[in-house]
């Protein structure tokens, strides 16, 4: 009645033959309209970031996101004119796009904060902070390799039984509870210590080799959006943790996982509009912050980048006091860069 009924998909708890006893609360219209928002967010989404593209080196950073709004319109539209063919964990085609949608958004995010703390420690010019930040993306890049591999079993399980389509999701979702409850806390440690090196750099004195003013203006700005990204990223984790917990916990829960499923994308394209609005919003304050600090005429002073001075990597070490990363010194960025595999 009204338009619910039970579905193959996400019903694997229960034999074929035996459908009608699983819980009813699929409901093809409306799950149909979902795939049809997550196919107009991708579009519309898609144009923004395609608009703003200004040479090549952009083009290849968006190549996943735009790789992931091909894969999620393909999938939804095959979805929208297959409902009863197009299932997770039943169609090898659906299931096979699906898992690859959730390894590029995965590694979307990884760009976005690899480019972002990169950004920073370039600007900063300080070697520890550069390794700092270096080994977090280190170890971040092993965890979403992990997530990539475990996320193939989806589409490879569609030639088994139902009974071990089960168990391999089951598995599957396991292994994402123990991924997202580790990034959970590596993001609140990772990016805690980061946002404290940074606040030490605010602490200088007027002995050290920086242009207060603009160092200043560059790490308080930088700090609050660091803080910011921890919370959003601590946050979204709690609430992905959820979701897979609870699919683990009652069949029910994993039956929802039809509406999940297209609902999650939409709020990755959504938090990806977010980013394209707060970007272009913060380019203005850029470009303002240049003018400023560079002068009339734009130029750079002489121990000014781009407003932003440089401090000394030994004054650095000296005042953080930190043996773990003073043992680092003596190797600039570039070969830094130069020996990092996951740097592009």
């Amino acid at each position: 009645d009204d338009g619910f009924s039970q579905s193959l998909e996400f019903s694997f708890f229960v034999d074929e033959p035996f459908l009608n006893s699983s819980i009813c609360i699929y409901n093809e219209n409306a799950v149909s309209r979902l795939y049809m928002v997550l196919v107009a967010l991708a579009i519309f989404t898609s144009c923004m970031q395609i608009l703003k593209l200004e040479n090549q080196r952009q083009v290849r950073r968006q190549l996943p996101h735009i790789g992931y709004s091909v894969f999620i319109t393909g999938e939804s539209f095959y979805r929208v004119y297959y409902p009863d063919k197009a299932l997770c964990g039943v169609d090898p085609v659906f299931t096979l796009v699906f898992s690859q949608c959730a390894v590029l958004a995965a590694w979307q995010g990884y760009i976005f904060l690899s480019k972002y703390l990169r950004y920073v420690a370039k600007k900063v010019q300080l070697d520890a902070f550069f390794l700092r930040a270096e080994a977090y993306q280190r170890v971040y890049f092993y965890v979403l390799v992990i997530h990539s591999v475990s996320v193939q079993l989806f589409w490879i399980s569609t030639w088994m039984s139902r009974d071990r389509v089960m168990i391999v999701f089951q598995f599957v979702f396991t292994v994402q509870v123990l991924r997202v409850a580790f990034q959970i806390a590596f993001f609140q440690f990772a990016l805690s210590e980061l946002s404290k090196d940074m606040r030490k750099l605010l602490d200088f004195d007027d002995s050290t080799k920086m242009t207060k003013s603009g160092i200043q203006v560059f790490l308080e700005k930088n700090i609050d959006g660091l803080e910011k990204r921890r919370r959003v990223l601590v946050a979204s984790g709690i609430l992905e943790i959820t979701l897979w917990a609870t699919a683990l916990a009652s069949n029910f829960f994993f039956l929802c996982w039809s509406y999940m499923l297209p609902v999650l994308g939409q709020l990755m394209f959504v938090y990806a509009l977010a980013v394209i609005i707060e970007s272009k919003r913060k380019g203005i304050l850029v470009k303002y912050i240049q003018r400023f600090y560079m002068g009339d005429k734009g130029k750079v002073g002489e121990n000014d980048q781009d407003g932003i001075a440089v401090v000394s990597e030994t004054t650095y070490n000296s005042r953080f006091n930190d043996s773990s990363l003073a043992g680092l010194a003596g190797r600039s960025n570039s070969e830094v860069y130069a020996s990092n595999p996951v740097a592009d």
